[in-house]
């Protein structure tokens, strides 16, 4: 991760990218304020598992969907 971060063409179209997600979302609604939560809460988790910073069974990780899930669709 380090060496991405450093590296100019991959930080760039990595922000490129997340500067399109986030400009899908209105943040001066409710729903875009629960898109902009659901998106922080996802990149968090797959963060989390993917450097193996906790260790999320199945059954947690599942549990995690469903609740994204579910504040999206409230």
């Amino acid at each position: 991760m380090a060496s991405f971060i450093r590296s100019p063409q991959f930080r760039s179209s990595t922000i490129d990218y997340y500067r399109g997600l986030f400009a899908r979302i209105d943040p001066a609604t409710e729903r875009g304020r629960r898109a902009c939560s659901a998106l922080l809460a996802t990149e968090g988790a797959f963060t989390l598992r993917g450097f193996g910073l906790y260790p999320f069974t199945d059954a947690d990780w599942q549990a995690i969907h469903d609740d994204i899930i579910a504040v999206l669709l409230s």
